[in-house]
């Protein structure tokens, strides 16, 4: 353990709205180039005995709350005499913050509380907790292990499982949510026997092929290998008539959630013309339990987007659910929707899907298994 383990570490100052318009406050509250983590050594700290807790503390999930768990254990009101040694984050992807990001990845991924980029950047996690890029599969609560998708396992004393959901493949449990509404119209229950081959509770199916121009994006991370690709695939598709983005031949976003409107600002941030852009709303919901509420849980809000949207020139598909789609080789070439008086059919050069948000089938199979 170097110096700063003997240190105190300090959380990042909280941006405020300079709302007085205070150039001095401007001065102070202006951000720096590059962001960094602070540590602080007084005077009383070194009278203070600092213990070492080595206990393993494995944290499954980067998501809001993990990353909040993992600052307080860290940079708590414990931080002067404690110290844990043995913290682990197991994440696809590791911590929500990339090296060199497009601004418009930035603008693609809202802003929901305060663990940004930029303040990821300023908080030492890297210094405390040790990052597993992988996906948890099973959990044997007898041994105290986790084990990957891609074969490992990790050992642990404490164990603190903070996924959240995330946005699925359109097809996410297609056969069991069909099979469900069978069910609840009166069609028996088809029984299989346990000493049938076919019995096999414990598998997960194996998640359907995602073609190279549908885009699912669950993090900062996806948003910027997603959106440098579009900017490939609007590269290389400018020799080619048929493929080439167009009027004709659109850039497709669907889902009525907040991300749905963050993606078209980042695709128009991105050099992408607003003719260009089709927005597709499934809102309101076919469940009648569902409640009624627009995303941004304010009428007045909500009008003035919608009459924002009207005037870039954004084509909007209201009341709209999308239903299938057509593949010709890897790329999807047209969607299928249904509106409450017709179906129709989207020509689609890319797809932005904000629909089925979900747990992930191997969390939610090693979490009650």
């Amino acid at each position: 353990m170097s110096l700063a383990g003997r240190m105190m570490p300090v959380r990042p100052r909280r941006i405020v709205p300079n709302v007085s318009g205070n150039k001095d406050l401007s001065k102070i509250y202006k951000d720096v180039s590059t962001p960094f983590a602070l540590w602080v050594l007084e005077r009383p700290l070194t009278s203070i005995p600092k213990v070492d807790v080595n206990n393993g503390i494995v944290v499954v999930g980067a998501s809001r709350t993990g990353l909040a768990f993992l600052e307080t254990l860290l940079m708590g009101p414990t931080s002067s005499y404690l110290t844990f040694t043995n913290v682990t984050l197991i994440s696809e992807h590791g911590l929500p913050t990339v090296a060199e990001c497009l601004r418009a990845a930035d603008t693609c991924v809202p802003k929901n509380g305060r663990y940004t980029d930029r303040y990821l950047k300023c908080v030492p996690f890297y210094f405390y907790v040790d990052v597993i890029c992988a996906v948890v599969t099973a959990i044997n609560r007898k041994k105290k292990c986790v084990y990957f998708k891609n074969g490992g396992m990790k050992y642990y004393d404490e164990l603190v499982i903070t996924c959240g959901q995330q946005f699925q493949h359109p097809e996410y449990l297609k056969e069991s949510l069909e099979l469900d509404k069978e069910l609840e119209k009166g069609k028996t229950c088809e029984r299989m026997l346990m000493d049938d081959p076919d019995y096999q509770p414990h598998r997960v199916p194996a998640p359907p092929e995602m073609p190279e121009n549908v885009f699912v994006i669950n993090s900062l991370f996806e948003a910027n290998i997603n959106l440098r690709k579009l900017l490939r695939m609007v590269s290389d598709a400018k020799q080619d008539e048929a493929l080439r983005l167009c009027a004709t031949n659109r850039v497709v976003v669907y889902g009525d959630c907040i991300e749905a409107y963050s993606c078209m600002t980042a695709l128009l941030e991105l050099g992408l013309s607003s003719d260009k852009i089709v927005f597709v709303e499934p809102f309101p919901s076919e469940d009648p339990a569902e409640l009624r509420v627009n995303c941004f849980n304010d009428e007045v809000v909500d009008e003035r987007v919608q009459a924002a949207i009207a005037k870039l020139g954004i084509h909007v598909h209201r009341r709209s659910r999308f239903t299938g789609w057509h593949i010709k080789g890897s790329r999807v070439v047209s969607l299928k929707f249904m509106s409450p008086l017709h179906a129709f059919r989207v020509p689609c050069f890319a797809l932005f899907y904000y629909g089925v948000k979900a747990i992930d089938l191997h969390a939610f199979r090693g979490k009650f298994n």
